[in-house]
């Protein structure tokens, strides 16, 4: 298994932030620090979502995690 730790590090206060840590569409966790464990080898795209006040920006890093 492999264990990340995810950090927001955009700048501001972002209101919200949430994680999908498969890119399933699914946000698996919120906050401005999540750790997730992944526990089948393979690649996955990691997806956040953060904002506030109406305004959503989401980032996406294809093959981000490549668990061995």
């Amino acid at each position: 298994p492999l264990s990340v730790t995810f950090n927001w590090t955009g700048t501001g206060s972002p209101g919200t932030v949430e994680w999908d840590f498969t890119a399933d569409g699914v946000y698996d966790a919120t906050g401005l620090s999540a750790l997730h464990i992944y526990n089948t080898p393979g690649y996955y795209t990691v997806r956040v979502q953060a904002g506030a006040a109406g305004r959503r920006e989401v980032l996406e890093r294809v093959s981000y995690i490549h668990v061995t």
